[in-house]
C-alpha cells in the first residue's frame, strides 16, 4: 500500500513538472520589430510580451509558406506529390531572450519581403507574424593606408563573453607591446566612447588573438578596431551574445542534407609567424584534437579534382571513406586546437590551385564537418 502511494505521488510530481515546465512557455506576442527594414547581419530586436525568461527551445525564424491542398502537384514524372505545410527556415542565431524583448543576429536572410514568427518546432507556430523587408546593402570594404594595421576577418563574429577572437588583416611590425584591441559598443563613435583595450595573445604579421573580458560587455554589437600606438585600423563588428549557442548552430550539412558535427565557415593559408601554417574556423570544436571516446580527428586537404572524384562519398556523413580513397595530400600536423580555430602545419606551402579542406573522424575516415575552400587573407 506505501509502494503504491508513494508510486502515485511520484507520477503527480512528474506530471506537476511536465505542467510547470508547458507553463513556462507562455504565448508570444509580437508587437514590433527593429529596426523595421534591416540588412542582412543586422541585430533585429523583437519587442513584445508572453516570450517568457528563456527560450525553452523556440525559435525566430522566417515563414516558408507550404503547397494548398487544393493544388495539384507532381515530381515531372506524372507522379502526386503530398502537400507541403508552412513551415520556419534557418533559424537565427539567439543573442538575447527577456520576456519582452527578444534580440536575433539576421544572418543568410535574402532580400525582400518576409514573415517572421517564434516557432516551437519546424511547423509549429506560436506567435503572430510580423513582416520584415530585408535591404540588399553591397559589402563595404576601409581603403587600406600604409603603416597602419587592417582588419579583413574576425572570427567568431558572434561571440560570448569571456571567448577568444580571431583578427585577421595586416597588422605591421608586430610586437604585443604596443598593439591592442579596442572594443567599443557600437552607435557611438570609437573615438567617443571608452573602449575595453585587450592585449594580444597571439600575433604576427597577419593575425591576432584577443580573449574578450567575462564582465562588462552587455549583450549587444560593438566595433572593434586594432590599435598601434597612435594608428588605428578599420573597424570590425562583433555581436556579444547571453544566450548559450543551439544545438542547430554547431552543426551543418553536407550535400546530401545529412547532419555532421561541426561546421567550418572558412580556412585561411600562409598564417602564423612565418606563414605557413594554415587555420580552420568553425564552431564547437572542442578544447582538444581528442574525442571524449579517445579517438582523434584529422584534418584533410584536397585539391579540387579529388573532391569532385570523392563528392559521394562526403554526402552521407555516416559512410566510412576506405583507405584506399584517401587523399592523396599528406595530413598536415595539428599545431592547436581549440573551440573556434584549428591551427595546422601543411607539408608543403599552399599557393595554387583549388585547395579545400575536412575534418574527419581518424578512426572511421567518415566526415566530421562540411567541406570549405582554402583561401588567402584579401587585402585591397
Amino acid at each position: 500500500m506505501k509502494r503504491t502511494v508513494a508510486f502515485m505521488l511520484f507520477c503527480g510530481l512528474l506530471l506537476w513538472a511536465a505542467g510547470a515546465s508547458e507553463a513556462g512557455k507562455s504565448e508570444p506576442k509580437i508587437d514590433a520589430v527593429a529596426p523595421p527594414n534591416p540588412a542582412e547581419g543586422t541585430l533585429l530586436t523583437l519587442s513584445g510580451s508572453g516570450f517568457g525568461q528563456h527560450a525553452y527551445g523556440r525559435v525566430v525564424a522566417f515563414i516558408v509558406p507550404g503547397v494548398p491542398l487544393d493544388r495539384e502537384r507532381d515530381d515531372g514524372r506524372g507522379r502526386p506529390l503530398k502537400p507541403v505545410l508552412p513551415h520556419h527556415g534557418t533559424p537565427f542565431p539567439i543573442v538575447e531572450w527577456r520576456p519582452d524583448s527578444i534580440q536575433v543576429w539576421l544572418t543568410s536572410a535574402q532580400p525582400g519581403q518576409h514573415d517572421l514568427a517564434i516557432w516551437d518546432g519546424p511547423k509549429a507556430r506560436v506567435s503572430n507574424e510580423v513582416t520584415v523587408t530585408v535591404r540588399a546593402v553591397p559589402p563595404a570594404r576601409a581603403a587600406r593606408e600604409a603603416g597602419k594595421p587592417y582588419v579583413w576577418l574576425v572570427h567568431p563574429e558572434l561571440a560570448s563573453p569571456g571567448q577568444e577572437l580571431d583578427l585577421y588583416g595586416d597588422f605591421p611590425a608586430p610586437d604585443r607591446s604596443i598593439y591592442k584591441a579596442a572594443v567599443s559598443p557600437l552607435g557611438a563613435p570609437p573615438k567617443v566612447t571608452v573602449p575595453q583595450m585587450l592585449r594580444p595573445l597571439e600575433l604576427s604579421g597577419n593575425h591576432a588573438r584577443v580573449r574578450l573580458p567575462e564582465k562588462g560587455l552587455p549583450p549587444g554589437e560593438y566595433y572593434v578596431t586594432v590599435v598601434k600606438d597612435l594608428f588605428r585600423s578599420n573597424v570590425k563588428r562583433v555581436i556579444i551574445r547571453s544566450t548559450t549557442p543551439a544545438a542547430w548552430e554547431n552543426t551543418s550539412s553536407l550535400p546530401g542534407g545529412d547532419t555532421v558535427e561541426w561546421k567550418l565557415v572558412a580556412a585561411i593559408r600562409n598564417v602564423g609567424a612565418e606563414g605557413r601554417q594554415l587555420d580552420v574556423l568553425g564552431v564547437h570544436f572542442g578544447p582538444n584534437q581528442t574525442t571524449p571516446d579517445g579517438f582523434k580527428r584529422a584534418v584533410v586537404l584536397m585539391t579540387a579534382p579529388q573532391l569532385k572524384a570523392r563528392k559521394a562519398h562526403y554526402i552521407d556523413a555516416h559512410v566510412p571513406i576506405p583507405d584506399e580513397l584517401l587523399l592523396s595530400l599528406p595530413l598536415p600536423e595539428v599545431v592547436s586546437w581549440s573551440d573556434t580555430r584549428i591551427r595546422v602545419e601543411p607539408q608543403g606551402l599552399i599557393e595554387k590551385g583549388a585547395v579545400y579542406v575536412v575534418v574527419q573522424d581518424a578512426r572511421t575516415k567518415a566526415s566530421a564537418s562540411n567541406v570549405v575552400r582554402i583561401t588567402p587573407i584579401a587585402l585591397p
